[in-house]
């Protein structure tokens, strides 16, 4: 049976003209900020000094890439960079640094904490016999397996 694999898995479609919906919703979002704007403000000079900037971060957040990740994707990014510290540590005999998370473990409550001695004894006599029933019926079959060759 033969299937189909799919490509381009990564390219957004293009749902309005030559735009994607998330190209389209960002720049609506900037048009209406800019129109608040000027319905807001009655000098021209200074709404143009505030809309051109405004204007820019949104065509980048639609339109830019820096190092092939979108604006959303490096904001993603740098709020996992900052939230998740790390640091990292020389070792001398390899020369590397070694990247050490600093995350609180979870401290889960073990279950044998709350046995007595002869349940802990008993769970022991337990997989103790577990394991040597296993080593048994290795050995067992290893002598049968190899017997002509002693």
């Amino acid at each position: 049976m033969q299937f189909s694999v799919p490509q381009f898995t990564e390219v957004e479609d293009k749902i309005i003209g030559p735009l994607t919906l998330r190209q389209f919703l960002i720049l609506l979002a900037g048009a209406v900020i800019i129109f608040i704007l000027f319905s807001v403000l009655g000098n021209l000079v200074v709404f143009l000094i505030i809309s051109l900037p405004i204007a820019g971060f949104f065509l980048f957040a639609a339109f830019g890439t820096y190092n092939g990740k979108t604006l959303g994707d490096l904001m993603v990014t740098g709020a996992s960079f900052f939230s998740d510290p790390t640091s990292y540590v020389f070792h001398k005999g390899s020369g590397s640094f070694a990247k050490v998370e600093k995350k609180t473990p979870k401290k889960e409550k073990e279950p044998s904490q709350d046995l007595s001695e002869e349940e802990k004894i008993s769970r022991l006599h337990k997989l103790t016999y577990i394991l040597n029933q296993d080593v048994k019926q290795e050995e067992q079959l290893l002598k049968d397996k190899y017997v002509h060759l002693k």
